[in-house]
């Protein structure tokens, strides 16, 4: 039975979870730690990937493609053989690899503001289905031409930038206030999860079957997290209508001052007050200084 104690401001505000087997707002945080997962393991296949795609044999010159003896010729035409087809120098690779920060960097503010006016859930689940469309075309892509296939990383960079924004305001309609910091750190917790994952699988899957399964492999499992998604959340607990108790949607709307019956209003943002704020300013400047670390 949930415990409802007044607030500050005189109302009721809803404190003691209800007591139950299953809560919804942790199947969304523990759904929403795997999009987290496949987003980061998209991030990350390419650095694996890379390393079969590159023929190292073919940029090393061809002093290294001839040799004055059988044994040596040997070798060289072994490791011919185990090296990827394409001729993509260092800067090349650097490229492809600064692609996806370049989406993510452009899509981020977008992102948000369409998470908040649109649909956070629906902005979450086309950035992993344009990561996965991006990761089934990389292959013919990158046969196609260089740039395509750099492009099909700036798509997934995209897909990556707004999935953060999307997933904050996926917390503030779910996460009652004394259980934020658990829930987030359930959701955020998949950016571990999926870097370790997809580096492990896509080393294994690039040794045993080839670069290309990396990028079709791991694209067409992800569909199942974005049918299940689809299926099974929705942007908030007023509009949940599967797996969600009376007691637990007002158990949340309650934690957040809210009613089924209120009428919500999307405030206009004060950016030269955010911009000027000191707080804000020292949060830019320290996750600025951790993602470049």
């Amino acid at each position: 039975m949930a415990v409802e104690t007044p607030d500050s401001a005189g109302g009721v505000h809803q404190r003691t979870p209800p007591k139950s087997c299953f809560a919804i707002r942790y199947l969304m945080a523990v759904m929403g730690s795997i999009g987290l997962a496949i987003i980061y393991g998209f991030k990350v296949n390419v650095s694996i990937a890379i390393v079969a795609m590159v023929n190292h044999t073919g940029l090393k010159g061809p002093e290294n493609l001839t040799s004055i003896n059988e044994t040596v010729n040997f070798n060289v035409t072994s490791k011919s053989k185990e090296d990827g087809p394409f001729l993509w120098d260092g800067s090349m690779q650097g490229v492809i690899l600064s692609a996806y920060f370049a989406g993510y960097l452009v899509s981020m503010l977008p992102g948000g503001r369409m998470s908040e006016l649109v649909s956070a859930k629906w902005v979450m689940n086309g950035a992993v289905l344009l990561n996965v469309a991006a990761s089934v075309l990389s292959p013919p892509a990158a046969y196609g031409h260089y740039w395509l296939f750099v492009f099909m990383r700036f798509l997934q960079g995209i897909g990556g930038g707004v999935s953060f924004p999307a997933m904050h305001v996926m917390i503030s309609k779910w996460a009652p206030p004394n259980e934020r910091s658990v829930l987030t750190s359930i959701i955020y917790a998949g950016t571990a999860l999926g870097t370790v994952i997809a580096t492990l699988l896509s080393g294994i899957i690039a040794a045993s079957m080839g670069w290309e399964w990396v990028f079709y492999i791991e694209g067409l499992l992800c569909l199942i997290w974005c049918t299940a998604w689809w299926l099974m959340i929705e942007d908030s607990p007023e509009q949940q209508r599967r797996f969600i108790s009376q007691e637990e949607k007002n158990y949340i709307l309650k934690s957040l001052g809210q009613s089924g019956n209120t009428e919500h209003h999307n405030l206009a943002v004060p950016w030269g007050q955010v911009l000027k704020s000191i707080p804000f300013l020292a949060i830019l400047v320290s996750h600025f200084c951790s993602n470049v670390g």
